[in-house]
């Protein structure tokens, strides 16, 4: 726990650049926290006060609309400050580095950098260079967070942990799969039940 640089000395979140290696606590906390808001969209005034006060710079250096949009609604919802870094006029087309970006967005007391690059290892070479009171989150095109041994893995997944995490039995299975030029795809169906576990035959 000590090794993993996403967390402090007590063992605590600090960054969540990939899930591998994070403790079972520490993922379920990630969860637990984030079904906690699911009604927030819902309600008549669609915020609260978690962030305010602090500062969000979401800094894509691929291009994003939606992804962006999607994570600066949800900064603003939680009451934080969102800057939105323009990648295309910003300092680094004229030759500026990664880390002196980064190094001149922290000089204006940022709290968090929600970071979109394409090399691997670029949020985690900004987490290491950070101050102390500020956090690196990583957005990621692939399942690339769930570490190195996934990266040729894509998937589509429906969230409902909420659900699954209630029932008793989830019945699982592949109904189609259907090849393509440079990928494999496959359809599952899954239903739940409350029943104790029953046997079956393979």
């Amino acid at each position: 726990m000590q090794n993993n640089p996403q967390l402090n000395a007590n063992g605590e979140l600090r960054h969540l650049l990939s899930i591998e290696g994070l403790p079972r606590e520490v993922l379920l906390g990630i969860l637990d926290t984030a079904a906690s808001f699911v009604g927030v969209t819902e309600r008549e005034v669609k915020k609260v006060p978690l962030l305010r006060g602090k500062s969000v710079f979401n800094l894509f250096f691929e291009p994003s609309t939606r992804t962006r949009t999607t994570f600066e609604i949800a900064a603003k919802r939680l009451s934080a400050d969102v800057i939105n870094l323009n990648v295309a006029a910003s300092s680094q087309t004229k030759g500026e580095s990664l880390l002196d970006t980064v190094s001149n967005l922290s000089a204006m007391q940022a709290d968090l950098f929600l970071v979109r690059h394409g090399p691997s290892g670029a949020p985690f070479m900004i987490a290491r260079h950070v101050k102390p009171h500020e956090h690196v989150l990583t957005l990621l095109g692939t399942l690339e967070a769930f570490g190195a041994r996934y990266q040729r893995l894509r998937l589509l997944i429906e969230p409902g942990r909420s659900v699954v995490g209630n029932a008793g039995i989830l019945l699982t299975r592949v109904i189609y799969l259907k090849p393509g030029t440079t990928r494999r795809f496959s359809v599952a169906a899954a239903s739940m039940a409350w029943s104790a576990p029953v046997s079956t035959t393979p």
